[in-house]
Order: C-alpha cells, then sequence, then structure tokens
C-alpha cells in the first residue's frame, strides 16, 4: 500500500514537471537543450525524493520487524508467568485443603505458614509483572497499530 503511495506521488510529479516542461519549452527559443537539461534535473530530483521514500520504507520495516519480535518474547514471558501462577495457586489451595495433622506440631504448623505467607507474596509478585506485562503488551499493540500493522486482541480470541 506504501509502495502505491510513492508511485502515485512520482506519478503527480511527473505531470506538473510534465506541464511545466512544455510552458517552458513554450517561452525559450532554444527548446530543445533546456528541455533536456529540465527533464535531466527532474529525474534527479525525483530519483533523489525515491530514494528516501524507500529508506524510510526501510526503516519503517526494520522497526516492524523489531517491535514484533519484542511482542513474541512479552508474549512467551506471559505464558510462563500465567504457568507460574497456576502452579502457585494450586500449591496454595492444597496447602490451605490440608488440615493440620495434631496440635503437638506448631513447628510445623509455623514453617507451612511462613511456607504460605512466601507463596502468597510470590504469588502477588508474579501477579504485578503479569500486569506489567499486560500493560506494555498493550502498548506495543497500539505501537504497532500507529505504524500501520495488523494486531490481533488476544481478549478478543
Amino acid at each position: 500500500r506504501l509502495t502505491q503511495q510513492w508511485y502515485a506521488e512520482a506519478e503527480r510529479y511527473k505531470q506538473w514537471a510534465q506541464q511545466w516542461q512544455n510552458y517552458q519549452l513554450a517561452q525559450v527559443p532554444n527548446a530543445a537543450e533546456v528541455g533536456v537539461t529540465q527533464l535531466q534535473q527532474q529525474v534527479a530530483e525525483l530519483e533523489q525524493q525515491l530514494g528516501y521514500g524507500y529508506q524510510a520504507f526501510e526503516q519503517q520495516s526494520q522497526t516492524i520487524l523489531h517491535y514484533t519480535a519484542e511482542n513474541a518474547q512479552l508474549r512467551e514471558r506471559l505464558v510462563k508467568a500465567d504457568a507460574s501462577i497456576s502452579e502457585l495457586t494450586s500449591k496454595i489451595a492444597i496447602v490451605n485443603s490440608q488440615p493440620p495433622s495434631n496440635g503437638v506440631v506448631e513447628n510445623g504448623d509455623q514453617k507451612s505458614d511462613d511456607e504460605l505467607v512466601k507463596l502468597k507474596q510470590e504469588q502477588e509478585e508474579l501477579l504485578m509483572l503479569l500486569a506489567d506485562q499486560h500493560n506494555k503488551m498493550s502498548v506495543y499493540r497500539r505501537r504497532l497499530k500507529s505504524l500501520g500493522q495488523p494486531v490481533t486482541d488476544d481478549e478478543d480470541e
């Protein structure tokens, strides 16, 4: 699509140049030589503009590739974080579902309480990381959309 826009713009410049050339040829007594010089200048200008356009296109393509790769890495981290959260949630459920075996083992209860607190803290940290990753992915999605790339919303899937 971007390439078509560049071609359309080049065609417009070409038409303007032709109109200007016809006008100039009608005004100058040695029109053929002046016309050739003008055409050469116009060709050089158009080639330069085309070169700038291709350079900008290549830079944008590289940027899009970079953000696409980064987005894939973030998705992978998100999947790992989700798996860790699920694992920790199941461990917490198991710990919560097991009643203490007897009142004599207070040391063991203290250890399991400490472990439970530690697991809850880890779960909270993972939830914070998950939220951070989600926010980053949203930013990258918006950035990719602003660059004209199609982006699917995972919430819809």
